[in-house]
């Protein structure tokens, strides 16, 4: 049996939080190796991706010192919406973590843009 992927989120995605379109935001990360053990990655680098639209926000970027656990912050630029007349769109912020001996782990985070409705002058 083979399954076709068309680009769109699998479910169930963790929901994550809500971002307004325009704001910088945080993302935790904790770092956790093969045996579920918080160790710090030799490298930990991270992609952002809008789900909603199949697009690559930014490319692989290194954390520049990496620890067992901390947060990254994503710019207000890089939070901007892909369609203007979209109310929400889904990001995924991947994580991948090169250890000493190694190993390569991979994980997921989301969150969902808002768009910032105005009104009428």
């Amino acid at each position: 049996m083979t399954t076709q992927f068309t680009g769109q989120p699998v479910r169930p995605y963790r929901g994550g939080a809500y971002v307004n379109a325009g704001s910088s935001c945080n993302i935790d990360y904790s770092s956790r190796n093969l045996d579920n053990e918080l160790e710090a990655p030799t490298t930990l680098e991270y992609r952002i991706d809008n789900l909603t639209d199949s697009v690559v926000i930014a490319n692989w970027t290194n954390v520049p010192t990496p620890g067992e656990q901390g947060s990254i912050t994503i710019s207000a630029a890089l939070n901007a919406m892909s369609h203007q007349g979209r109310d929400q769109q889904l990001n995924q912020v991947t994580f991948r973590a090169t250890y000493a001996d190694g190993q390569q782990i991979q994980s997921m985070a989301y969150y969902n843009l808002c768009a910032i409705l105005q009104g009428g002058s």
